[in-house]
């Protein structure tokens, strides 16, 4: 192996590891790590016939804020400037690190990367609400707002959002699994 594979799993291992959310409090802590992992299951749950460009880039998508951060929208619609220094620092960091670019991607495809990453911060955001962290209300109105009124979102993620209820699944997956117990 190269020193290049090395830096580049290193690089992506660390990549994992950043905090999202950090502006709103949260109960417990989500990852970039987590998010990916979402957003990928997401993906492959209401687009099974996804392509391996738009997975592989769905994978990648956060690596860059293992310098850059998770810069919330909010900051970078506020501060043109910043979501301009962050845009560019992207470039450069996906050149560097030889990711999955988004100009690789259809314009399809672009959407579909767009609408899941949205997707999977509505899911967050039920789910603290579920816990009572009514923090997340804003974020949360937007997201929907942005899902519900975009033309490009996917039917299928249009619908899923219709139609979702949050709701734990049970802890025990057949009848019988703790004897007689239940």
């Amino acid at each position: 192996m190269d020193d290049k594979t090395y830096e580049n799993v290193a690089m992506r291992r660390e990549a994992g590891a950043v905090k999202r959310w950090h502006i709103v409090p949260t109960v417990g802590t989500e990852t970039v790590g987590h998010h990916t992992y979402n957003a990928v299951s997401l993906l492959l749950c209401l687009n099974s016939g996804a392509s391996r460009a738009l997975i592989v880039y769905m994978l990648e998508h956060d690596v860059t804020e293992r310098w850059t951060g998770d810069i919330p929208a909010s900051a970078k619609g506020m501060f043109p400037t910043i979501g301009q220094g962050v845009k560019q620092a992207e470039i450069d960091l996906i050149d560097e690190m030889e990711l999955m670019c988004p100009s690789g991607l259809t314009p399809s495809e672009k959407h579909w990367a767009r609408a899941i990453d949205a997707l999977d911060a509505v899911l967050f955001c039920s789910e603290q609400l579920a816990m009572g962290n009514r923090m997340v209300e804003n974020a949360l109105e937007s997201l929907m707002h942005w899902l519900m009124s975009n033309g490009t979102v996917p039917g299928a993620v249009v619908d899923f959002v219709q139609n979702y209820e949050w709701k734990r699944y049970p802890d025990y997956l057949w009848k019988g699994h703790y004897g007689d117990n239940e």
